[in-house]
């Protein structure tokens, strides 16, 4: 008649790509901040409560990671293929220990578009369950990689090694 039970937390994950649009070549970037997480188990306390009531000593905070994969975005809002580039690894993992913001990852697409990130945090059973994914459709998570616009001007000669300037309006490119 004295029974409970006490469910673990479902932790939040809010995201936030970085600012954009960012030219090609650039990296893009996303950042996450976890919330409502629950300490782990202590230890000591009563007989037979193995930490889990009244603990002499506290349980740390949740642990555990987030993982940020960045993909390419369909016409349609879904996510495409995985990205790929350089400058970083897709997907990337960073190690969690309780609330905060964690980040900023950052990746190099190798092609111009709408890309999107996509974030999750797998939890810390038995007190903290995983979070929800974010979604392929959420706009905080969109960024644009543009194409550098260029100009090609070229003169030409009756003579050889004719010369050609290319400039951008981006920049100093």
């Amino acid at each position: 008649t004295e029974c409970f039970v006490v469910n673990p937390r479902k932790p939040t994950l809010a995201t936030e790509a970085g600012a954009g649009p960012v030219n090609f070549g650039q990296p893009v970037t996303d950042t996450a901040t976890l919330a409502n997480t629950a300490h782990k188990p202590g230890t000591g306390g009563p007989t037979g409560s193995n930490g889990s009531i009244n603990p002499t000593t506290l349980g740390g905070d949740a642990t555990g990671t987030i993982t940020f994969t960045l993909f390419k975005q369909n016409a349609d809002g879904t996510c495409g293929a995985q990205a790929t580039g350089t400058g970083g690894t897709n997907p990337q993992t960073l190690p969690v220990t309780g609330n905060g913001t964690y980040g900023p990852v950052s990746f190099t697409p190798d092609a111009p578009g709408t890309y999107v990130w996509v974030a999750s945090y797998g939890g810390d059973l038995p007190n903290t369950l995983a979070s929800d994914t974010s979604a392929c459709n959420d706009a905080a998570e969109d960024v644009v990689v543009r194409q550098i616009p260029t100009d090609i001007m070229t003169k030409q000669s009756w003579i050889p090694n004719d010369t050609a300037t290319v400039t951008s309006t981006i920049g100093n490119l």
